[in-house]
């Protein structure tokens, strides 16, 4: 491999050998693998599996609202899974809003979420 780099959403590789439009197409749908120690995040960017299992906590309170079991990417943002010592789940959005730090050394996410976000369905929203 020659070179990689993240461009918007997706990582762009230079591969030795592939040094044409012809060559990179014949390359879709093939499964590279590379050693995560030799990958370089952008600061504040963490792979998926690190995330998981992190301690899920209020930024303010200490509260500990349960462990990051899942991370989704529907849209524009991540969304958390966060399991709670009861086994319910809660959806919390991966914006700078909610998500306030993460320590993954210390494997904990501080957030402040908006009311109602960690509790039961509250005024009439229930399914």
């Amino acid at each position: 491999m020659l070179g990689v780099r993240a461009q918007g959403n997706v990582i762009l590789l230079r591969l030795d050998g592939v040094n044409d439009m012809d060559a990179a197409r014949a390359q879709v749908g093939r499964v590279y693998y590379l050693a995560k120690a030799d990958a370089r995040l952008p600061k504040g960017r963490f792979f998926i599996d690190d995330l998981l299992d992190c301690e899920v906590v209020d930024a303010e309170t200490g509260r500990v609202y349960g462990r990051l079991t899942n991370v989704d990417r529907p849209a524009a943002q991540d969304i958390y899974t966060v399991t709670d010592t009861a086994g319910g789940e809660h959806m919390l959005p991966a914006v700078p809003e909610f998500v306030k730090n993460i320590d993954i050394e210390a494997r904990k996410i501080l957030v402040t979420p908006i009311e109602g976000m960690f509790t039961e369905a509250v005024n009439g929203d229930e399914d």
